[in-house]
Parts: C-alpha cells; structure tokens; sequence
C-alpha cells in the first residue's frame, strides 16, 4: 500500500538531513563527517533489531528490546485492519518505480546513480518463512 495522503510518522531510523544534492558523486563515496541524530519513539530500529537474536550467535551481540510498544495504535496492526484493497506484488518488489517523481533541477531527491527521484512511504503486508538446513 503506498500513502497517497500525509504518511504515519513511525520510521525505522533516523536519517540525516540531505545537504549536498550532487549527483556526481560516486555512490560509494565515504561521509565526509559524521552527524549526530536524536533517536524517538517514532524510531522503530530499536524495537526490530531485537528480531534478529535468534540468528546471532555470540549472546554478547544480542539486541535488548527498549520497553513499550510504539505504534500499537497504529491502523495497519490492528487484528481487525483490513488489507484486501491492497495492491498484490510479488517481491522483490520496488514500490518507487510508479512514481510520481520529484522534478527539476533542486529536486529533494535526485535521479543521478540510479536513483529514482521518488517521493513517499509504502507499507507491505506478507509472511515470510525461514527454514534452516
């Protein structure tokens, strides 16, 4: 499902504020300095990271779950919310690639390395089964 109106706020990390805009640069070009961001409870990272314990091995490496429950109110995870006007992909999936595309030449996000000028929030829906050998 992709927002056509104001998205929720919840995020899975904070992400600096884009300054330089150039699209000439290298992809995998290192920051030049390192920026310092204020994490919230809109900021889900630290809730999921925990998800993952059952595959690290070292227990030194394990994630602690923060205690709450951030976004519990929220629509799409209601037991009762109900998904079947939602568009049926199949991953992988690249829910950017419709657009609509930001334009012109101070665009927020740029096309240049491949990336789409792309503009929004999508939210999947599905299960995923993991099997070990």
């Amino acid at each position: 499902m992709r927002y056509t109106s104001e998205p929720d706020k919840l995020i899975y990390d904070v992400r600096p504020v884009v300054t330089n805009r150039n699209d000439n640069v290298v992809a995998d070009t290192k920051p030049t300095e390192t920026v310092t961001i204020a994490s919230s409870d809109k900021v889900l990272r630290k809730w999921i990271l925990p998800t993952a314990n059952d595959f690290i091995k070292d227990p030194a490496n394990h994630h602690q779950r923060p205690d709450g429950d951030p976004g519990n109110d929220f629509l799409f995870v209601q037991s009762n919310f109900n998904d079947s006007a939602w568009e049926k992909v199949n991953p992988p999936h690249d829910w950017a690639i419709k657009g609509p595309f930001y334009e012109g030449a101070n665009a927020t996000v740029g096309g240049g390395m491949g990336r789409l000028p792309s503009h929004g929030v999508a939210w999947y829906d599905g299960k995923v089964e993991v099997t070990s050998k």
